[in-house]
């Protein structure tokens, strides 16, 4: 019972992630239109992050997805990564808000691959301490931009 228990812990989780991300995807853009993208990035790279050490826990690959899980398209959510953290540093933004998304951009793009291909070999430890660091990032960024 003691091992089965961590897998239906994991089980219990990835279903409740898909379901929280097929809700969000149905819930109205949030008003202000750069918070909603920094929130948009930290709850996908936190949710694919989840996923892959998911994955590598089950030591069985994606194959211990169900259907309803299948639902969640990893390559979809990191092209909406990359092409919000693009937009933002269109936007005028203040210098220290845009480095701090230049971070955030450099280090999605190091984690990428990884987050959508889990038959790589990956630096597990390096991808948890990017996702991290980047949510640490978006968290001050956010603030900043409520302050403003």
């Amino acid at each position: 019972m003691g091992l089965n228990l961590d897998s239906v812990v994991r089980g219990d989780v990835r279903r409740y992630l898909t379901d929280v991300y097929l809700y969000a995807e149905k819930l109205p853009a949030h008003q202000s239109v750069v918070a909603s993208k920094l929130q948009s990035i930290n709850i996908i790279t936190a949710m694919l992050s989840a996923r892959l050490i998911d994955v590598v826990a089950a030591q069985s690959g994606s194959r211990i997805f169900t259907e309803h899980e299948l639902q969640v398209n990893e390559i979809k959510l990191a092209a909406t990564v990359q092409r919000h953290i693009d937009e933002l540093l269109k936007l005028d933004l203040p210098k220290d808000q845009v480095a701090k998304i230049r971070k955030v951009n450099t280090k999605f793009s190091f984690v990428k691959k990884s987050l959508i291909n889990y038959d790589d070999i990956t630096p597990y430890f390096l991808v948890h301490r990017n996702i991290m660091t980047i949510g640490d990032l978006l968290k001050g960024t956010s603030q900043a931009i409520a302050g403003s």
